[in-house]
């Protein structure tokens, strides 16, 4: 019998409205999406594909569980604890 394997992915979408009205949003996330493709490394997290509708990009990712960066950091830890979460 088929197996069917299920994964999760996180996706970060864009507005491409809010992308073309910031000054440099169009080449900030090409930047974003080139770097993203050439890393490959187990502390950075792992994009997969794009997908484009009529309004929107969508980034397919890795999901990073534990909540994002912003509340980890948000009691401000001392240097050596901002090692050890980054590590």
């Amino acid at each position: 019998p088929e197996q069917i394997y299920r994964r999760e992915f996180a996706v970060k979408a864009f507005s491409k409205e809010h992308l073309e009205s910031q000054a440099k949003g169009k080449e900030a996330l090409s930047l974003e999406l080139s770097l993203l493709r050439e890393l490959d490394h187990p502390n950075v997290i792992k994009f997969y594909e794009i997908h484009e509708s009529v309004n929107s990009l969508y980034l397919v990712m890795e999901v990073l569980q534990g909540g994002d960066i912003f509340g980890i950091l948000e009691g401000k830890p001392t240097p050596e604890e901002t090692r050890i979460i980054l590590r």
